[in-house]
């Protein structure tokens, strides 16, 4: 047999529409298939995106504050006080300070170092938002706690009412969940 030399026409057309099927792709790409992509990743994905990540940093908060809180009445660190009378229970209104006067309350015995000892952030955290209904509340009867937030993801409803607590637009956290 003699050797043929060149490619064979099925090679080429095979070639060719190989060829074309990748310029049809990057033109789709090109023209829809990002523009659409980017479309649907500025609209409502991102601002639930942020809101479950706001939602998250509010767990992780309120899983941090709360085992503070109880480790530090176990340990005789806080004393907690009744705030049925607090004007300033609430990140937005109480300052962030870890003494007791913060919008956390309770007061420290003499000798003590309170929840300082176990909060390396140095100051209480706030809410993500921190304005209108996104705040961090502090509830206590002096013997009891509960911390309160609003969630705003799209699958925020679900957490607040099985949290076991007595308001289903709050995700509530502490020892007693039904304080307010």
């Amino acid at each position: 047999m003699a050797n043929r030399k060149g490619l064979s026409p099925v090679l080429i057309v095979v070639a060719l529409a190989i060829i074309g099927l990748l310029f049809l792709v990057v033109f789709w790409f090109k023209n829809n298939g990002t523009s659409d992509l980017l479309r649907l990743t500025k609209t409502a994905d991102v601002s639930n995106i942020e809101k479950i990540s706001n939602d998250g940093d509010r767990k992780t908060d309120f899983i941090d504050l709360q085992s503070t809180l109880k480790l530090a009445i176990l340990e005789e660190e806080i004393i907690l006080v009744d705030t049925k009378s607090c004007q300033d229970c609430t990140s937005d209104t109480g300052s962030r300070d870890l003494d007791g006067s913060g919008w956390v309350k309770f007061t420290v015995p003499p000798g003590k170092k309170g929840i300082t000892i176990w909060y390396p952030e140095k100051k209480l955290q706030v809410d993500p938002v921190n304005s209108g209904e996104y705040i961090y509340s502090y509830y206590s009867d002096g013997s009891k706690f509960e911390l309160n937030a609003t969630l705003s993801s799209d699958r925020a409803t679900t957490d607040m009412k099985d949290d076991n607590g007595n308001d289903d637009t709050k995700y509530e956290v502490g020892t007693s969940l039904f304080l307010h």
